[in-house]
């Protein structure tokens, strides 16, 4: 008899026929000003996948006038003003 054994673990088996999507941090912000909140603004963070990206902004009525940046570091703190997101952000990103 031959031990064919080859010390494969549960871990291992999971790896093999479950892949989890890779989540990415991203934060969504104003392009434009609305009320108090002014452009580039930090509404919400949140994690999200290829499979599974942040809202788009014709979604629902709150995600007007907002786009989502890739943030992996978190420097985008919710509820602080980061002006800069607004002169790069890309149209296709913001309605």
């Amino acid at each position: 008899m031959t031990d064919t054994n080859t010390n494969t673990t549960i871990a291992d088996i999971a790896k093999e026929t479950h892949s989890m999507p890779v989540l990415q941090n991203y934060a969504c912000y104003r392009t434009k000003a609305l009320g108090w909140q002014e452009a580039g603004y930090i509404i919400v963070s949140g994690f999200y996948s290829e499979a599974s990206p942040p809202p788009a902004p014709d979604s629902a009525p709150w995600w007007n006038d907002t786009a989502w940046v890739l943030d992996p570091d978190s420097k985008y703190q919710q509820s602080n003003t980061y002006p800069e997101l607004v002169s790069t952000t890309k149209t296709d990103n913001a309605s």
